[in-house]
């Protein structure tokens, strides 16, 4: 491809109708960046080994894990891709307001009160995180995340340090319950590495089986700690954040590495209870980067079985199911593959999704049931009301649908992820700016009538949307797996730098607030690539690449699309 070649492709004409409802949707992206893809971050002696060398290419930091050999498709580290002002920069410099005013203590003092140290006066922030509240200190994990992918994202100083004083924190509240192990202090845990902003007493309760709202997903707030901690690690390469989720990850196989098949699947079964997030996932995590197999046994300890069986066989049966609590488990049956090669894990994750879209969603990409409950398959009108499709869902579906295109480059999965992206996560957003509450949705309802409730401080879906909006850049494009090609997945105004190849990609377009405008790109630099631009699912009168600027072989043809 010749010097600064711009390529055109003109969106079709609309409907009044059709231009409404385009602009009406909103966007967000829930992200999977590569394994482990920081700039900024060096491997650790320790783990060097196992993290080993980032792509050819480029397309993940250099930090990377080694590129699963299940990929044919990568994404760009998120310090690749930067966003001119649209939709998405307003509703993401709103969110990161928030991250820079609120203040870090208050994340943080259920965590310190647990620890017995000094909260500095700070009090939790409320909703869900409060001095008693069973689900304290998940959303300091979401609060973590979201500055580590702000600081990815813009490089601003201020998000790092205040991730790194919150690490430092919770380093200093892990050591103080470390002290306690082995003593009579009914406070102490059962193995060094334990981190948590209550004792340990709701994961005992449900190797008992107890029940919400007696207990309230122990794990599902394990889960939301030891991301947070993965991703201070990933994105702004604190190797203190490592130490501390390794030793909760060493904690976690002793309180589930001993625990027999019968058990573990009785307390998975269990309603809310028994929820864990995508433990799996930081469990395979943690086994990529160590290659330790302790963790791998770990993350396997969180297979589902009555419901991965299930999916195995390609047989739904997730009608009245907790949506939420399952979607990310199939995130994780998606990594033990990436780690082990066991087919059955992939096509669980693989026939899941297709249960799911578009089975059980409505045309803006949300989950179709009852409140937070899937519905039955093909039974969407019936489900509308005012409390449904919850945000959550969408973020989790996003990340899954992004893992499953690494695999197999099917359109199909950024066919949905740009429906919800749009439709649903810019829509989670108001229009405001505030410095103490985050202004997210908890559910999207499309029944006629219904209003958006913007809210959220302390909520799962508060804290999701903190991170898919610090993030929306890392989807816009893809690289194949040997750096040959160029995904072209969403239409945003950005622009990629890929300096192993010697290109800058600028993207200039309208959409969605024009959706019937033109959409450009300009390539600066030489050399063969193979361009492939997504065609929208709602493109349904047409479309036309233009070149403006041609070199030999850069002819357009419907093989340099993906439909």
């Amino acid at each position: 491809m010749a010097s600064a070649v711009t390529e055109e492709f003109t969106m079709p004409e609309f409907s009044r109708r059709d231009a409404l409802r385009l602009t009406a949707l909103a966007t967000a992206i829930p992200a999977f960046q590569a394994m482990f893809p920081t700039a900024a971050g060096a491997a650790t002696p320790a783990t060097a080994a196992a993290v080993g060398e980032g792509s050819a290419a480029g397309a993940v930091g250099a930090s990377a894990s080694p590129v699963p050999s299940s990929w044919v498709v990568k994404p760009f580290d998120n310090t690749r891709v930067t966003l001119a002002p649209s939709l998405f920069t307003d509703n993401r410099d709103r969110v990161l307001n928030f991250l820079h005013a609120y203040s870090a203590d208050r994340m943080l003092a259920v965590f310190r009160t647990n620890a017995g140290l000094d909260t500095l006066g700070a009090q939790p922030p409320g909703g869900w995180e409060t001095a008693d509240g069973n689900l304290r200190g998940h959303y300091a994990g979401h609060f973590l995340s979201a500055l580590c992918l702000a600081y990815a994202g813009t490089g601003e100083p201020a998000h790092k340090e205040k991730a790194d004083y919150m690490v430092t924190a919770l380093g200093e509240c892990q050591d103080a319950l470390g002290a306690l192990v082995g003593t009579d202090d009914p406070a102490a845990p059962s193995h060094v590495g334990y981190l948590a902003a209550y004792p340990e007493t709701q994961y005992i309760r449900l190797e008992q089986y107890a029940t919400y709202p007696t207990i309230w997903a122990p794990w599902y707030t394990c889960h939301m700690i030891m991301r947070g901690l993965l991703d201070a690690y990933q994105h702004t390469g604190n190797h203190k954040a490592l130490e501390i989720v390794l030793g909760m990850g060493d904690w976690a196989y002793s309180r589930l590495g001993h625990l027999p098949r019968t058990q573990l699947d009785r307390m998975w079964k269990i309603y809310i209870a028994g929820e864990y997030n995508a433990m799996p996932v930081v469990m395979a995590d943690l086994y990529a980067l160590t290659k330790d197999e302790k963790y791998l046994t770990t993350a396997k300890c969180f297979d589902n079985t009555y419901l991965f069986d299930a999916a195995v066989a390609n047989e739904d049966t997730i009608d009245g199911e907790h949506a939420n609590q399952h979607i990310p488990q199939y995130q994780g049956y998606l990594e033990i593959y990436e780690q082990t090669g066991e087919r059955e894990y992939f096509d669980a994750a693989k026939n899941f999704w297709d249960m799911v879209v578009p089975h059980r969603t409505y045309v803006d990409g949300g989950m179709a049931g009852s409140g937070e409950i899937f519905g039955a398959r093909d039974v969407i009108a019936s489900t509308i009301q005012k409390s449904n499709a919850e945000t959550c869902c969408v973020y989790n579906m996003l990340k899954l649908s992004r893992s499953l295109f690494f695999h197999t480059a099917d359109p199909k999965y950024m066919q949905y992820y740009e429906r919800a992206l749009y439709g649903q996560i810019l829509s989670s957003r108001q229009n405001t700016s505030s410095d103490t509450n985050p202004l997210l949705t908890y559910f999207v309802p499309v029944n006629p009538g219904a209003r958006r409730s913007y809210g959220n401080l302390g909520t799962c879906c508060g804290g999701t949307g903190l991170e898919t909006h610090a993030k929306f850049q890392d989807s816009v494009y893809f690289s194949s797996r040997d750096g040959s090609t160029l995904y072209v997945n969403l239409y945003l105004p950005s622009t990629l730098h890929w300096p192993e190849r010697g290109l800058t990609v600028t993207q200039s377009t309208q959409y969605p607030t024009d959706p019937t405008g033109t959409s450009s790109l300009t390539v600066t630099g030489s050399g063969h690539l193979d361009l492939r631009l997504r065609v929208p699912y709602w493109a349904e009168q047409g479309f036309t690449v233009r070149l403006t600027e041609s070199a030999s072989g850069s002819t357009p043809s419907p093989a340099g699309t993906s439909r």
